[in-house]
Formats: structure tokens, sequence, C-alpha cells
């Protein structure tokens, strides 16, 4: 008898670790196998003497403000997929501590717009000079909704 307990005992732990496995295996590949697109920008913020805007679209562009100033950029996200999209931003570079956005890893519906905000701000003490980095946007499949 003691020996078909601990054989039911090896069995359950069997189970629970086999349990495990599939929904760690199942996280790994959810998070790294349903990206359906990236997209990879610069993005640039400059401290000045003087204020100034650049609206060309090869980058996004924060424009030239003064130390302590500050500002922002909009981007339109478009799902053009037919099924929703979960997106995630991440920034990268010396401009990463000074720049924010108004939301990350959100949902976006099939054929809907949202608009993305990037947004900077200097410090006074910020020594005069271009600030430079990347931004990622990561568009991943939603499964389970």
């Amino acid at each position: 008898m003691k020996f078909s307990n601990k054989k039911n005992k090896n069995i359950q732990i069997f189970f629970v670790i086999l349990f495990l496995i599939i929904v760690i295996t199942g996280f790994f590949l959810y998070n790294n196998y349903f990206i359906v697109g990236i997209q990879k920008k610069m993005i640039q913020f400059e401290i000045g003497n003087k204020i100034a805007f650049n609206v060309d679209t090869d980058a996004i562009y924060l424009g030239r403000t003064y130390p302590g100033g500050g500002a922002r950029r909009n981007v339109f996200i478009i799902n053009s997929y037919d099924f929703p999209v979960i997106v995630s931003v991440k920034i990268k570079g010396n401009i990463s501590t000074m720049t924010s956005i108004s939301e990350n890893d959100f949902i976006v519906k099939p054929g809907e717009n949202k608009t993305l905000t990037y947004y900077a701000q200097s410090k006074t003490d910020m020594p005069l000079g271009i600030y430079n980095g990347e931004t990622t946007i990561i568009f991943r499949r939603v499964l389970f909704s």
C-alpha cells in the first residue's frame, strides 16, 4: 500500500511539472512568435538657444527647445490587420531618460486608428546638443480577448 501511494505521488508531481512546462512554453511562444510587425524610427530632441521645428517624416523629430523646455510629437497608429493587435513601444538611446509616451501596451482593434504622443522634457542644467535614440513599435496578435 505504501508503494502505491508513492507511485501516485510521483505521477502527480510528473503532471504538475508537465503542466508548468506547457504553460511556460506557451507564454514564451506567445511573446516571441506572435509578433506581426515591427517598426523602428530614429527619434531626436535638441536643446539649444533657439526654438525650432522639423516636420520631416524620416524620423520622429521632437524639435529644438531651451534648457528646461519640452516638446511633443504625435504618431498615428493604424491597425490594417483583420485582427486586434497589442502595440508595445520601446525607446533606447541617450534620449530615453527624457522621453515618455502617452500610453504603452495598448490594444488597437481592426481598422482602428490611435494617436500615440511622444513627450520630451529637458532639465534646466542639461547641456546644449542633440539627443538621439531609436523607438521600436511592436505589433503583436491578440490571441485572447
